[in-house]
């Protein structure tokens, strides 16, 4: 889990006195009400060893957040050593009514220690709640603290002939909740609560432009992760589901029907909750919605020992996952022997546990039975395409309406559709069948600047050259089911086809990687063959163009996976031509699987000579073993599986 990191925290001693917080590279994060009209600023650094040794570092002001918003961003020159980039945060809603801890970190004025030589700074860690229904008249987050001046020290600064608040000199401090950046401290604003702080939230900046655009040149990703409430934050408490993507819809007439089923006595006795897509399709949003299912507090507050996630696939690695899993009840000092054996002592840890067991994306009928294990107060929910699990509740999850597919849009690309827009965004969704995957992709394709009718026309010539080549060879008329899997194939080819030449190639290698594996930035650099800052950035890009998931993974570390349909696709580019006969196919590498797997070991073998591994890295090798659903796995060749069907090969043959 992210932590909060004292050493961030840095002086602004020009032009007014502050705190700021280094969030990656070289960008401090701080508030703007520090400079006035300047852009230049000094920064204090002090030695580790010796506290009183100071250096005032020159420092420029890159960025002030519009509308009076008191957020700022300062760049440290090039001459200063970068620093990881932080997680960002975003607080429950404020009519949840729930509470949040938080800490910072600064040099409050009633932290100053003077002598008849001089004052001396005192840095102080502060902690307290943030109350999400307490809202100030100015719509700022309200800090109530535990760690406060004494009333003398309040009374004495509003003594001196320019009254000072106590707190001067934390302002710009950020405001960390479970190790996620929230905001930033403004000021102290009622001199008769010193324990009551307010603070600039940074939800306020997060869809800006410029914002986002400035954190991705430095390496820092925007993307914000979900505070959780402080009353579920306890060292028992676990949720390994990912978050809901900010552009999530919610879809009430799914969400309230799956909640009633999951917390029911009539799901009580079986145990197990099916989410199963209608017809079989693939990208209609069965991990989303279980994903946003997790994250909800009902369920939370239900689930009391936590939320346990498994992403399977075609060819999972069980035996990891029944381990993760054990090892997160807390026992790691149990060696598996075998499935059969890690299964009944996981059901053994869970007889008195009340926990939510999520196995997610299901696809062969015999991989559930070592994960029901659910017993008394515990359940199992699973998410497979259209594999049966006997006596279970079954709920068979339809697409999206018109209007929460043009909410789906609009929230990708971050703004309100014009009337044309959305005239374009509904033509779009009945296109696409409106399957929220396929949806993405195209928003994706729009935020690029692909024309809107570009993208229509392009995609119904694709769907075209689908259902043609797939009659070809199978000889029958393409009914609803297979028009909507069109659509998701035809979305993915677009969106592959607008990549360039080193793109695309470094896309078809990710077909290298076994199902459902988490992608970390260090094993990209080593299958791309590449520096690690340049494979961050073609995660990044792949990511934004929706041809990624963001991963499953319980390190602090940003990773991605692959969703099925798109691993086989890449899977296929690496075995079609480099020089395909017809212009709607793909350029592939041309390689066999165990030509490309020797290619890739050979990557790794050359990185080991480069740079030997410390034994902590070692330990976190980015091949072998391969991390998988938060376990370390050895990477095994690609199985050979059926042969592709024309439409499953995206066109290809």
């Amino acid at each position: 889990m992210p932590q909060f990191q004292p050493d961030r925290a840095l002086e602004i001693v020009a032009p007014k006195y502050g705190t700021a917080y280094r969030i990656g590279g070289r960008l401090l994060l701080t508030c703007r009400h520090l400079f006035d009209n300047s852009n230049d600023c000094k920064v204090r650094f002090r030695s580790a060893s010796d506290y009183s040794d100071k250096q005032d570092i020159d420092a420029k002001v890159i960025w002030k957040a519009p509308d009076n918003i008191d957020i700022a961003l300062v760049e440290l020159p090039e001459t200063i050593e970068t620093f990881d980039p932080v997680d960002f945060g975003l607080l429950p809603d404020s009519n949840s009514g729930e509470k949040v801890k938080f800490e910072f970190l600064g040099w409050p004025e009633w932290g100053l220690i003077k002598t008849d030589k001089e004052e001396k700074a005192t840095r102080l860690h502060i902690e307290g709640i943030i109350y999400t229904a307490d809202v100030s008249p100015d719509g700022l987050l309200v800090l109530e603290v535990t760690r406060k001046p004494s009333i003398l020290e309040v009374k004495k600064a509003n003594l001196e002939a320019e009254p000072k608040s106590p707190w001067q000199g934390t302002s710009g401090a950020a405001i960390v909740c479970n190790g996620l950046v929230v905001g930033v401290q403004k000021w102290h604003q009622n001199p008769d609560r010193p324990e009551s702080l307010e603070a600039e939230s940074l939800a306020r900046v997060y869809d800006n432009p410029e914002w986002c655009e400035i954190l991705e040149n430095h390496d820092i990703d925007p993307e914000t992760k979900r505070v959780i409430s402080a009353s579920l934050k306890s060292s028992s408490y676990r949720n390994q589901a990912p978050p809901k993507p900010s552009y999530f819809v919610e879809r009430p007439e799914v969400s309230i029907e799956l909640n009633k089923l999951l917390l029911s006595a009539t799901t009580e006795k079986t145990g197990t909750l099916v989410i199963s897509a209608i017809y079989g399709l693939g990208g209609i949003g069965k991990s989303t919605l279980a994903a946003a299912l997790a994250q909800e507090k009902k369920v939370q507050a239900f689930f009391t020992d936590g939320i346990f996630w498994a992403t399977l696939g075609q060819q999972p690695d069980i035996l990891s996952f029944l381990h993760g899993w054990i090892q997160a009840l807390g026992d790691y000092d149990f060696k598996p022997t075998g499935i059969d054996a890690a299964s009944l002592h996981l059901r053994t840890l869970l007889a008195d546990k009340k926990a939510l067991l999520v196995v997610d994306d299901l696809w062969n009928v015999e991989d559930i039975d070592p994960f029901i294990v659910a017993v008394n107060h515990c359940k199992l929910l699973v998410t497979t395409r259209e594999v049966p699990v006997k006596g279970a509740i079954r709920y068979d999850l339809d697409v999206m309406t018109e209007s929460q597919s043009l909410a789906l849009l609009t929230g990708y690309l971050r703004k309100e559709l014009t009337a044309e827009e959305e005239a374009q965004g509904k033509n779009l969704a009945k296109i696409v069948g409106y399957l929220p995957l396929a949806l993405e992709l195209g928003a994706a394709q729009v935020k690029d600047g692909i024309p809107w009718a570009e993208l229509i026309e392009d995609l119904r010539a694709e769907i075209a050259n689908l259902e043609i080549l797939d009659r070809l060879e199978a000889g029958d008329n393409a009914n609803e089911e297979k028009r909507k899997h069109y659509s998701v194939i035809a979305c993915f080819n677009l969106s592959l086809k607008r990549l360039n030449g080193q793109r695309l190639r470094q896309f078809s290698w990710l077909g290298v990687l076994p199902d459902d594996v988490t992608i970390t930035e260090k094993m990209a650099s080593t299958l791309w063959d590449c520096q690690v800052i340049e494979a961050r950035q073609t995660l990044r890009y792949l990511r934004s163009k929706a041809l990624l998931l963001t991963g499953v993974s319980s390190e602090v570390l940003t990773s991605y996976r692959v969703h099925d349909l798109l691993h086989d696709l890449a899977r296929n580019l690496i075995l079609a031509s480099p020089h395909p006969e017809t212009d709607y196919q793909l350029p592939g590498l041309g390689l066999s699987m165990a030509e490309a797997h020797q290619q890739f070991l050979s990557r790794y073998q050359r990185q080991i000579k480069r740079s030997p591994l410390t034994p902590l890295e070692k330990e976190r090798s980015p091949l072998t073993p391969l991390e998988k659903g938060g376990k370390e796995v050895e990477v095994p060749l690609e199985k050979e599986r059926s042969p592709l069907t024309p439409l499953e090969k995206g066109g290809k043959e």
